[in-house]
Formats: C-alpha cells, sequence, structure tokens
C-alpha cells in the first residue's frame, strides 16, 4: 500500500510556509527521539525491578526488550494518530462513521500524550539519578582501626601491669610467710624446752610455757596483718592500674567519635549536594521533555494546516499483496491441501487394492427327518416366465487374479474392447466372470442346464469411449502401464537368471500390458498430430 500526495492546488500558501514546514516537521522528529529516549529508561527501570524476583538471570534481556516495545507503541501510536485527529478538526469529520472514528482516534490520541507526558517527566529524575555520579563521601575504616590498634595497646598495658603488680606482691607475701615460718619454728622449739625442762626437773613452769603461746599467737596474729595488708594494696594497685585503661579507652572512644561525627557531617554535605543536582537536574530534563512533546504537537498541527492550505491531497494506492490473504493463512491452507492430497490418495491407493468380495457358498442340502414316515406331496405354484428377469449383474471392484491376452485389431492396432471399470482399466478373466452370471442367472435355481462359457468378457467401454480422456490423463494412464511392463520385465528376467521357466502368468501380463501401452500412446499421438 502506497500514500500518494498530489501536487498543492494554492502555490502561495505553499511556498510561503513551505520552509517552515519542513523545519517544523524535522523538529518533530527529533521531539519525539527526545522523548522515547525518557521514556525507554523508566519502563526498562520498571520491568527490571518487576522481573528481577521471577527470572533473576533473563531480567535484563526480558526488561529491554519490554522497554523498547513500549516506547515504540507509544511514539509509533502518536505518529499515527495525531494527523488523523488535526485532519478530523480540519475536515470537520463529525458525521456518519467519521464520528465514531474521530471520537477514537482523539481518544486514542489524548490517552497517548498524557502517557507520554507522565513517563517522560518522572523518569527523567530516574535517568538524571543514575548518569550523576555517586556523592564523594569517605569511610570510617581508618578511624576504625586506629581505634581497634590503641585499645589492643592499651589492654597489652593493662595485661602486662596487672600481671607485674600480681607477681610483685606475690614475692612480697611469700618472704613474709618465710620468716612467720622461721620465728614460728623458733617458739615453738622455746616452747618444747621447758616442757623438756619440767619433764627433766620435775618443776612446773606454766608461766614460761603460757608467756611462748602467747608470743606465738602474736606472731600468728601479726603475719596475717601483714598478708591481709599485702592483699589490699595488691587489689589497690590492680584497682588503680584498671581504672587507668578505662580513662585511656574513654579518651580513645571519645576521639573516634568526634572524628566519626565530622566525617558524617563531611558525607552528609555530599549527599545533599548530589540531591539538590539530581533535583535540579532532573526537574530541568522532565520540563525539557514536556517542551519536546508539545513541540511534536505543534509540529503535526501545524503540518496538517500547511498541507490544508495548500490544498495537497493524499491518496492510496493499493496492490494485490494488500488484499491477498494472510501469508500464514495461505502456509496453512497449502499445508492443509498437500496433507489431505497426500492421506486420501493414499486411502484410495489401499482400497483400489483391496479385493472384491468372495463369492457366496453354494447351498447345502437339508433333510427333514419327520417326513419320513409319511408320503407328502408338495405342490407347487407354475409361474409364467417372466421376461424382465429379476437379477442385479454387480461389476467387481476390481479385477479377479488372471488375465487374458488381448488380440490387436488389425485395423487399428488397437487391443480389442479396452475396459475401464471406475477409472482403472482391466481385463476381467472368461471363467471367473461366466461363474457370477451363471451364479445369478434363472438357470442356477432350476434343473435347466446353464450355458456353457465362451470367450467373452465384461466389457464397460469401448475404445471410442477413450478419445473423451483428457491429454494428462491420458499420458498418466500411459505412464502406469509403463511400469506394468516394468515390473513384470523384471520377474521374466529374475526367472531367466535363475535358471527356471518363465511363468504363463508373467509372460500374459506382460503381453497384455505392452497392448495396453501401444494403445496408449496411439491415443495420444491422435491428439497431438
Amino acid at each position: 500500500m502506497k500514500q500518494i500526495k498530489s501536487t498543492p492546488s494554492d502555490t502561495v500558501f505553499f511556498a510561503t510556509y513551505a520552509r517552515l514546514a519542513a523545519t517544523i516537521r524535522r523538529s518533530g522528529w527529533i521531539a519525539q527521539v527526545i522523548s522515547g529516549l525518557t521514556e525507554i529508561g523508566g519502563i526498562y527501570a520498571a520491568a527490571y525491578a518487576a522481573l528481577l524476583p521471577i527470572f533473576p538471570y533473563l531480567a535484563t534481556t526480558a526488561a529491554g526488550v519490554i522497554a523498547v516495545l513500549g516506547t515504540a507503541l507509544i511514539e509509533v501510536g502518536l505518529r499515527e494518530l495525531a494527523p488523523y485527529s488535526v485532519d478530523a478538526v480540519l475536515n470537520k469529520r463529525y458525521h456518519g462513521l467519521h464520528l465514531a472514528m474521530t471520537i477514537a482516534t482523539m481518544t486514542l490520541t489524548v490517552f497517548l500524550i498524557a502517557t507520554s507526558g507522565w513517563l517522560s517527566f518522572n523518569n527523567s529524575f530516574i535517568i538524571v539519578e543514575e548518569f550523576t555520579p555517586a556523592a564523594e563521601t569517605r569511610e570510617s575504616t581508618p578511624f576504625d582501626s586506629t581505634l581497634l590498634r590503641r585499645k589492643d595497646r592499651l589492654y597489652a598495658e593493662w595485661k602486662a601491669d596487672s600481671t607485674a603488680l600480681t607477681k610483685q606482691f606475690a614475692s612480697q607475701i611469700a618472704a613474709q610467710k618465710q620468716a612467720y615460718e622461721g620465728q614460728y619454728k623458733a617458739l615453738r622449739r622455746t616452747l618444747s624446752n621447758w616442757y623438756n625442762r619440767e619433764i627433766r626437773t620435775g618443776n612446773s613452769y606454766a608461766t614460761a610455757k603460757d608467756r611462748v603461746r602467747q608470743e606465738l599467737a602474736d606472731l600468728e596474729a601479726d603475719h596475717l596483718a601483714q598478708v591481709a595488708a599485702l592483699r589490699t594494696q595488691e587489689a589497690n594497685a590492680i584497682q588503680t592500674a584498671k581504672e587507668r585503661l578505662l580513662m585511656a579507652l574513654s579518651h580513645s572512644q571519645t576521639a573516634y567519635e568526634a572524628s566519626v561525627d565530622s566525617l558524617k557531617q563531611l558525607n552528609n554535605e555530599a549527599t545533599v549536594h548530589r540531591t539538590e543536582t539530581v533535583r535540579n537536574y532532573g526537574s530541568g530534563l522532565a520540563w525539557f521533555t514536556i517542551v519536546a512533546l508539545l513541540v511534536f504537537l505543534a509540529s503535526v498541527i501545524l503540518d496538517r494546516i500547511h498541507r490544508k492550505g495548500s490544498g495537497i491531497r493524499e491518496t492510496v494506492e493499493l496492490s494485490q499483496y494488500d488484499i491477498a490473504p494472510n501469508m500464514i493463512a495461505e502456509g496453512w491452507h497449502a499445508v492443509r491441501e498437500r496433507l489431505h492430497f497426500t492421506v486420501r490418495n493414499r486411502i484410495k491407493a489401499f482400497a483400489d487394492q483391496t479385493p472384491p468380495a468372495p463369492l457366496p457358498t453354494r447351498p447345502t442340502e437339508l433333510y427333514d427327518p419327520t417326513q419320513l414316515a409319511n408320503i407328502t406331496i408338495n405342490l407347487k405354484v407354475e409361474q409364467a416366465a417372466d421376461p424382465d428377469e429379476r437379477v442385479i449383474y454387480l461389476t467387481p471392484k476390481r479385477r479377479p487374479i488372471g488375465f487374458q491376452t488381448s488380440s490387436p485389431d488389425p485395423t487399428g492396432g488397437v487391443p480389442k474392447q479396452p475396459p475401464n471399470v471406475n477409472g482403472v482399466h482391466f481385463r476381467t478373466a472368461p471363467d471367473v466372470e461366466n461363474q457370477r452370471e451363471a451364479v445369478d442367472s434363472p438357470a442356477s435355481n432350476t434343473n435347466e442346464k446353464a450355458p456353457a462359457p465362451d470367450d467373452s468378457c465384461a466389457v464397460n467401454r469401448t475404445p471410442s469411449d477413450h478419445a473423451d480422456l483428457s491429454l494428462a490423463d491420458l499420458l498418466q494412464r500411459l505412464k502406469m502401464y509403463k511400469k506394468r511392463v516394468g515390473k513384470h520385465e523384471a520377474k521374466k528376467r529374475a526367472a531367466e537368471k535363475a535358471g527356471k521357466p518363465v511363468p504363463k502368468r508373467t509372460l500374459n501380463a506382460l503381453s497384455n500390458n505392452k497392448d495396453w501401452v501401444s494403445y496408449y500412446q496411439q491415443l495420444i499421438d491422435n491428439i497431438k498430430h
């Protein structure tokens, strides 16, 4: 289908706005490209977010295809529908079926314009967000590592100090214990001496012994007091070291938090700056796409007004392919026809090879034993001979087994009486055909003797009947009999090669088919000349 434009009838109007119309048309195409680029980004983002949980490996490709198809649907629809909507207003198509088409085209045009504007406006921010560099933020990793190293150092110092304090006070307590044990042993020896003196002298030294016992008690109390004092000093020293550790950790944490807060503030400032940049540029791009959409609409309107004012008429030239059936439908029809031809041809060939039904069996005689005791006379009504025998002669579906050699006609060289039954040529064996006539004839039901079979054969068509066949049918039949001649000649050669006599049936069939080949060849030559 080709769209043909006529020459302008108002050449003055056409020439006045020709350059403007050409420029505005190019602007309209550029505006559609801008609008399409902003639309495709948003459609892709929405489709990718929807498909990612379902098809994670195909989400990118599928989202791209959906974005391209969706954008093409909107922009191509606007390119085709907008001119029709403008022409409907310029040509006042408000009557009859024109009104229905005008309402439909205007409704779709408004819907596509709104969709395009909404997608372009919202997707502008997404596009700017994707292409704007990320905010230059700094990580707190250096401060984290510094804090961890300082904590490790402080804990190592604390461990070393506590270990040194523990060893120091443990040695002091051990020395105090050794001193106590020496004094204790000395006092115990003194007490033992007083007991020994009592034994030797027989005197009582109870006061001396009590004094030594008191010294032992005082010595033990003093030892415990000194050990307790050392334990207290040890605990105080460890607590002091622990407090120093906690204070150092607190100072380190405070310094870390101050550094991180300062870093967060810098990062927030960078993020806010990027957000403002995205908002400003996204807003500008969004309004730019709206302007591009307005330019597109203006280009369509001005172009149609220029054509209307110039008197340019548009006609459509159809070709045969525009009104022809769909290619898929024609292809399906061709496949269907070929399938039907193949299947039905095979069914027909299978049916042609099916032999006819066998002749009925000879009825058997029945004897009634109840009539043996009596003599019965059966009466039979004598009927006059009916000249019109009520006999139906059935034509066999295909040639019975057996061949009869045909003799060529001396005048024309054509086999005598070539039969044609159901479109298939064959000869019926005389004995089989005569047997059928004998069974169906009235003589088979009486005591009359059936006539002897002769050499005639059942014929439905005469040689002159084949003259009405077309050349294509004659060629097809000639080809069929040539194939049969080749098949029987192959059988004959096989028998001769094996050293066996050629069956008479094969020779008769070969001769019969050669006669048919000569017959159809003569008919074809007559038609050609």
